[in-house]
């Protein structure tokens, strides 16, 4: 606006228009602070996982944000697209090998200089039943002590007086059906007991056991895998029996192992007779250790000939460990949870056979 200084002052009015142009001077941003997705293993190549979307203020800058993929990557198993979305390249993403991804995805706008900024996508591994429950042997050949009736609670029913390892070892099973005792109503005497580890997980690495022997000899506690002699196991006989792990995953997987029992007689009086035990032995364990860890081994006093027997006999309500019952060797039969239980003191017995 301009006017003058007459006595009669005229004016003028002109609009001016600014135009600002725009300068790269705002980063591309993700919509959100951090992603989380899940994705199933073994799942198909370019599986969609995830979608990063952004925003950049320039006008632009905006118009050519580009997604990469900068860090959290070593396997290659995800790629980014031009659309943020990200994708599985590979059908091999196992659990068992890493549960979690934590991916960088850098965001960069197509400004001079470029600008650019990163966002955090998290992509758990969600599990398939893959595995099956393994033991640590492919066949057991286990000595144990004699076990006659009247030191335990057993169920005499059909008594059997030949040797069963005179017959092949298929046709000792002809006729039986795989089984494992009630929970709530255990009978028999514990002999030993046999771990089989699945690397699945909840449902899927589950280990449910079951056995099949001779004429119902032996039975089994399902979910501890301690077996159960349900009638009397005398001196200088040999057992065979099938033991199965089976997990409880769908479609259901199965172990199978064959065991060999031998029963090694008592000497001189018959009465098995209580070592010196070892001082208090102290060890740590956490959360995270697996199922067969080994958590301590019990050294015995040195005996030339002699055969040591270990068992736990306190401290393990919920058969969370497991003892070799000839090495002494004391393992992890279940992860164990700091919140339930934090200090366990276990009680295990020695004992030789003379």
């Amino acid at each position: 606006y301009a006017y003058d200084h007459g006595v009669a002052p005229l004016h003028s009015r002109a609009e001016v228009y600014v135009l600002v142009e725009d300068e790269n001077d705002n980063v591309p941003l993700a919509d959100r602070p951090a992603y989380s997705s899940h994705v199933q293993e073994n799942c198909a190549v370019h599986t969609s996982v995830v979608r990063v979307s952004a925003s950049d203020a320039d006008q632009t800058s905006a118009q050519g944000i580009s997604f990469n993929i900068t860090a959290g990557n070593v396997a290659h198993h995800f790629a980014i697209d031009h659309t943020g979305l990200i994708y599985t390249t590979t059908n091999e993403i196992d659990r068992e090998v890493q549960e979690e991804y934590v991916l960088e995805v850098t965001l960069t706008d197509s400004g001079t200089p470029a600008l650019s900024s990163t966002v955090q996508v998290v992509i758990v591994v969600d599990d398939e039943n893959d595995n099956s429950p393994q033991f640590d042997q492919t066949f057991y050949h286990i000595m144990i002590p004699e076990v006659q009736s009247k030191e335990s609670s057993f169920i005499i029913q059909n008594e059997v007086d030949a040797s069963e390892t005179d017959l092949e070892f298929e046709a000792l099973f002809v006729g039986e059906a795989w089984h494992s005792l009630e929970t709530d109503n255990l009978t028999g005497y514990p002999v030993f007991r046999l771990l089989a580890v699945d690397s699945d997980r909840d449902s899927n690495g589950r280990v449910l056991y079951q056995v099949k022997s001779s004429h119902g000899r032996f039975s089994i506690h399902p979910d501890s895998g301690v077996v159960y002699a349900q009638r009397p196991v005398l001196a200088n006989n040999d057992f065979d029996l099938l033991v199965r792990a089976s997990d409880q995953g769908s479609p259901q997987r199965r172990s199978t192992v064959r065991v060999s029992v031998h029963v090694l007689g008592p000497e001189g009086d018959g009465r098995p007779s209580t070592l010196r035990a070892p001082s208090p032995h102290f060890t740590r364990v956490t959360e995270l250790d697996p199922v067969g860890y080994l958590v301590a081994v019990v050294q015995p006093p040195v005996l030339d000939g002699t055969i040591i027997w270990f068992s736990i006999v306190a401290g393990d309500a919920r058969d969370e460990f497991i003892v070799g019952v000839d090495s002494g060797s004391v393992q992890l039969a279940r992860q164990l949870d700091c919140e339930t239980q934090a200090f366990y003191n276990l009680t295990i017995s020695l004992s030789d056979s003379h």
